[in-house]
């Protein structure tokens, strides 16, 4: 009886998944092999009765903490969140746009302003109003609104808000590529098609393909990286109010669980230090650099121009796209001298030269900002001193 609980909950959760489309044949097996094996680890669950329904402690072989169940889960959320504007990472994303729409400005603090507490309050409040119940929803979006407007006064999150909008400058100097490669397509394509307007056309279509390709998602990665671990820590805690609603839990229960998940989770309540900030921009330039991979983003690029071409050009295409895979280097190598610029400054713990790379994007009202948060930072976070003085040049990263 416990296993067909639990199964149906799963149902009902990944439902919107599964009973609409999917992007891709390839993503619905994907799908679908992740709640066979789901189903089977429920079968052992349902084997051992003495297992807690609702276990924040991570034991026995039906746990929410296990690394299988976490990565099931987050596939399946992620195929999920695709056409659900209620899921964590949409309200997220809509609750961070306005704060890296524009540069930042105001007070900031080291300690978060929130405490578990807070949230506690909040939610008992809504459990124990019966009427209530019905805006779940709301309930959560208010949660995360305030848990993510407290994490936007932290001095460090402050620094990656100045960082974002100092790329989003850079992204109107790469554009530029974008146009230079279409310049040197049209003239290549001109010896192998006659026709102008479909010379126009499909060096167009080529551009983005590799602007789409190159970048993807790199910019707004960036924007919310530092919030992964939070998105996951809300996540959870909407499971959690939802599973109280289903399992008509008492007050004290639902009580009781929700302190266990926010004392687990502890980090939501920190400001990030210096050396979590260094080690959001490292781990941001090695997703860079893996997504920047020259022999990767050809030889996809290559597979892709073998399918796109044969509509355009009649005859053999193979020395069109070996002209083309040329420009398309070209261009990777300049996007990634773009990002080699910001990784070199970012990353080196320096605050007078990122301050002095800073300078070259920011207003003189704007630069004084960024050098108060620095200051700030020294002088109360001692645990995380950073270096104020001009250290030794940092090495290009990017390397084949």
């Amino acid at each position: 009886m416990e296993f067909m609980k639990v199964l149906v909950i799963l149902v009902v959760v990944f439902h919107g998944s599964l009973s609409k489309p999917i992007g891709s044949e390839d993503e619905l097996h994907v799908a679908v092999g992740q709640l066979e094996r789901l189903v089977a680890r429920l079968k052992q669950y349902v084997v051992d009765t003495n297992l807690p329904e609702y276990s924040m402690s991570g034991t026995g072989p039906w746990s929410e903490s296990t690394p299988e169940f976490t990565r099931s889960l987050f596939h399946l959320r992620g195929l999920y969140d695709k056409r659900d504007p209620f899921s964590s990472n949409e309200i997220v994303k809509k609750l961070l746009k306005p704060y890296f729409g524009s540069f930042p400005n105001g007070p900031y603090k080291l300690e978060l302003p929130l405490t578990s507490h807070n949230i506690v309050v909040m939610l008992d409040a809504w459990y124990n109003n019966g009427e209530q119940m019905m805006f779940k929803e709301r309930t959560f979006h208010n949660v995360a609104r305030e848990l993510l407007s407290a994490h936007l006064q932290c001095a460090t999150t402050r620094v990656d808000q100045i960082v974002f909008y100092v790329l989003k400058g850079q992204a109107l100097a790469m554009t530029e590529d974008d146009q230079n490669m279409d310049t040197r397509l049209r003239k290549t394509l001109e010896n192998w098609i006659t026709d102008t307007a479909t010379v126009k056309n499909v060096a167009q279509k080529i551009v983005l393909a590799a602007h789409r390709r190159t970048y993807g998602d790199i910019v707004d990665h960036i924007r919310y990286f530092q919030f992964k671990d939070i998105v996951e820590f809300l996540s959870k805690m909407k499971m959690l109010m939802w599973k109280a609603e289903q399992n008509k839990w008492s007050s004290v229960m639902f009580h009781e669980k929700l302190s266990q998940l926010l004392t687990d989770n502890d980090f939501a309540f920190k400001c990030p230090s210096m050396n979590n900030l260094w080690e959001f921009h490292q781990e941001i330039v090695s997703r860079v650099q893996e997504r920047l991979s020259e022999t990767k983003l050809v030889t996809e690029t290559e597979v892709w121009l073998k399918e796109f071409l044969p509509t355009y050009i009649t005859t053999r295409t193979t020395p069109a796209i070996t002209a083309i895979l040329h420009i398309y280097t070209d261009y990777i190598k300049s996007v990634r001298w773009h990002f080699e610029q910001m990784e070199n400054h970012v990353t080196t713990r320096n605050a007078a030269d990122i301050t002095n790379f800073m300078s070259k994007f920011l207003t003189p009202h704007q630069l004084q900002y960024l050098q108060s948060i620095f200051e700030f930072l020294n002088t109360r976070d001692t645990s995380n001193v950073m270096q104020m003085e001009s250290g030794k040049p940092k090495q290009h990263a990017f390397q084949e």
